[in-house]
C-alpha cells in the first residue's frame, strides 16, 4: 500500500471529506442568514414598540417594514460577500462587510425617502437599523466562537495539503495544531524530492509526492486548501500552473508573499494560522458578477468600436489606396496599362483582379492612376514651369504632375529662366500647362 493509499483510508476518503467538508460550511452559512434575519427582525420590531408603542392607531405601515426589513438586508449582506466561506471564522473581513451592508441600507433607505418624498420617522430609522447593525455583528461573533469550539474538537477543519521544505511545511503544522481555531488542518506535504522527511513523520504527516506531484496529489485528496511555503523552486511559473490547475475546483490556494504572482484582483489577505500567506482567489465563471463583467466587457467594446470606426476605415482606406499608389500614379504618368504587384494578393482587394504567379509569389494585376486635373506645390518655378520640391513634396507633386492632363502648378518663389540649376530641377516644364505664385 502507498502512502497516498494509506492517509486516503485514514481521513475515511476524499469523496467522503469533501462532503463532510460542504455540508457544514452550508450549515454555518445557513445559522448566519438566520442570524441575520433575526437581529434585523429583533431592531425593526424593537424600533417600533420604541417610536410608536403608545400611538393607539395608524401606524400599521411601519410595522410591515419591519417584517419586510429581514429581505433587503440579507440581499445586501449577501451583496457585500458576507456570505462567502472564506471570510467566515477568521479575521475581521466578515465583519467589515457587514458594516459595509449598513452604510448600503442607510443609503437606500434614505435616497428612497428622499426620491418619493416619504415621510420616514427619523426615530424608527435612527433605532432600527443601528440596532439591526450590531445585532447581527454579535450574532455573528457568537457563531464564530461556537465554530471555535467546534474546531478546538477537531470539527468543521479545512483540510490542506502543504507544499514546500519539510522545515517551513512542519512549522506550519505545529502553527496550526496550536491555534486550531483558524481551521486548517494539514493532512499531508509535497517536498521537493518527495522522500521521507524526518521533521514530517515525527508530526504524522506523509510525504505524498514531489512538487510534480503536486497537481495529481491535489485532485486525487479532494483537499479545500492548498497552502505553498517558500521555496525556491515553486517559483512564479509553476505557481501560475499550480493556480491554473485549481481552477475551477473547489480548493482554495494561499501562497507565501514572496512567491505570489498572480493578478492583483485575485488576492485577498487573510490570517492562516498566524502566518503570513495570502490567499488567491478562483476566478469567478458563473453567478452575477459574470453576467456583470460580460455586460461591462460587451459596452466598453461597443463603446470603443463606435469611436474607432472612423480610424479603422482610415486604416483600411490607407491600405487601399496608399498600399501601391504611387506605382499606379507612375504607371498612369508612364503611360503604362497597367502593373503586377504582390501587395494585397489574397486578400479582399484582390477580388476581380487579375492574378498571376511570378517567380512563385502571387500578384495581381493593379490599373494605372490618371487625374484630369492636377494641382501640386513646389518650393520654386521659374517662369517656363520647371518645377524644384523641398523634402517630402518630392513624393507625390513629381508623380501626379505627370500623371494628369491639366497640371496646375503652385510655386512657392518664381524666379527667372536658367535660375534654376538644370541638376536641380524635378518636374519639367512640358508636365506643367499653368504655373502661379502662392499667395
Amino acid at each position: 500500500m502507498t502512502v497516498l493509499d494509506a492517509v486516503r483510508s485514514a481521513a475515511v476518503g476524499a469523496e467522503a471529506r469533501a462532503q463532510h467538508g460542504g455540508n457544514w460550511l452550508r450549515t454555518y452559512v445557513a445559522v448566519l442568514v438566520l442570524v441575520d434575519t433575526l437581529a434585523v427582525a429583533l431592531g425593526g420590531w424593537l424600533a417600533f414598540a420604541l417610536r410608536f408603542g403608545d400611538a393607539p392607531t395608524g401606524e400599521h405601515e411601519y410595522l410591515i417594514a419591519s417584517l419586510l426589513l429581514p429581505i433587503p438586508w440579507v440581499a445586501l449582506v449577501a451583496a457585500a460577500r458576507a456570505y462567502e466561506p472564506r471570510f467566515l471564522g477568521v479575521g475581521s473581513e466578515e465583519f467589515r462587510r457587514v458594516l459595509t451592508a449598513a452604510v448600503w441600507l442607510t443609503a437606500v433607505v434614505g435616497t428612497l425617502s428622499w426620491a418619493t418624498k416619504a415621510e420616514v420617522a427619523r426615530g424608527y430609522v435612527v433605532l432600527a437599523l443601528p440596532v439591526a447593525c450590531l445585532g447581527t455583528l454579535l450574532g455573528r461573533y457568537l457563531a464564530r466562537k461556537r465554530l471555535h469550539a467546534l474546531r478546538g474538537a477537531g470539527a468543521c477543519m479545512h483540510d490542506a495539503i502543504a507544499i514546500g521544505h519539510a522545515g517551513p511545511v512542519a512549522e506550519l503544522v505545529r502553527q496550526a495544531r496550536r491555534e486550531p481555531y483558524h481551521g486548517l488542518r494539514i493532512i499531508g506535504a509535497c517536498t521537493p524530492g518527495g522522500g521521507p522527511a524526518p521533521a514530517l513523520t515525527d508530526l504524522g504527516i506523509p510525504v505524498l509526492g514531489a512538487f510534480d506531484d503536486a497537481v495529481g496529489v491535489v485532485t486525487d485528496m479532494q483537499v479545500d486548501s492548498v497552502a505553498v511555503l517558500s521555496c525556491p523552486e515553486m517559483d512564479g511559473p509553476a505557481l501560475r500552473r499550480l493556480s491554473w490547475a485549481l481552477e475551477g475546483s473547489q480548493t482554495e490556494l494561499t501562497v507565501a508573499p514572496a512567491l505570489i504572482d498572480v493578478a492583483g484582483p485575485r488576492i485577498a489577505i487573510r490570517p492562516v494560522c498566524g502566518l503570513p500567506l495570502l490567499h488567491v482567489e478562483q476566478p469567478e465563471f458563473s453567478g452575477a458578477r459574470r453576467v456583470l463583467k460580460g455586460g461591462v466587457d460587451r459596452l466598453a467594446a461597443a463603446v470603443a468600436l463606435l469611436l474607432l470606426t472612423p480610424l479603422l476605415v482610415a486604416v483600411a482606406l490607407a491600405v487601399n489606396v496608399g498600399a501601391y499608389n504611387a506605382e499606379a500614379i507612375r504607371a498612369g504618368g508612364a503611360g503604362l496599362g497597367g502593373f503586377f504587384t504582390p501587395v494585397a494578393a489574397g486578400t479582399l482587394l484582390a477580388d476581380g483582379k487579375e492574378e498571376r504567379v511570378i517567380d512563385g509569389v502571387p500578384h495581381i494585376l493593379e490599373s494605372p492612376i490618371r487625374g484630369n486635373i492636377a494641382f501640386v506645390y513646389a518650393a520654386r518655378g521659374d517662369r517656363l514651369g520647371n518645377l524644384w520640391y523641398r523634402r517630402t513634396a518630392r513624393n507625390f507633386n513629381p508623380l501626379m504632375a505627370t500623371a494628369a492632363t491639366v497640371t496646375i502648378a503652385e510655386a512657392g518663389e518664381i524666379v527667372a529662366v536658367g535660375e534654376l540649376e538644370p541638376e536641380s530641377v524635378v518636374t519639367p516644364h512640358l508636365y506643367v500647362d499653368h504655373l502661379v505664385a502662392a499667395a
